[in-house]
């Protein structure tokens, strides 16, 4: 047994969201927190934007994107580039100095649910971005 510091009021506190994964389908969302990570290798860095839808059913749920944006691999950083540049004019940007630029600006994701595979349970993933409507 763990005596707390101070009395805690779960009644006062927000509790944890849901972590199931959403149905696969168009979502209008935003980018509410971003961070730039270092890969378990040591040999690059990944981009996490986290997503949060802003309407409908599945309003206040969160989508996780991770962009490579330095790795050995080419291709993988031309498709984190690619990625960007699309979220990037969506946000009305023509550079990008600091993730936060791209925060709260609502757009399309287009999500699916990638299957259980290993020791991993299914998960939602981005497909695609576009302008809301």
């Amino acid at each position: 047994m763990a005596k707390l510091l101070s009395s805690f009021n779960v009644e006062e506190t927000e509790k944890m969201g849901d972590f199931s994964v959403i149905p696969a389908g168009n979502y209008i969302a935003q980018i509410i927190k971003s961070e730039l990570k270092e890969t378990k290798k040591g040999d690059g860095h990944y981009l996490v934007l986290q997503f949060q839808v802003i309407e409908g059913e599945y309003n206040k749920r969160v989508v996780f994107e991770r962009l490579n944006i330095h790795n050995k691999n080419p291709q993988t950083v031309e498709i984190a580039q690619k990625t960007l540049a699309t979220i990037g004019e969506i946000c009305g940007l023509r550079s990008i100095d600091d993730s936060e630029q791209l925060h709260n600006q609502p757009m399309e994701i287009k999500v699916i649910v990638k299957p259980a595979e290993a020791q991993y349970s299914e998960q939602n993933e981005i497909k695609g971005f576009k302008a809301a409507r």
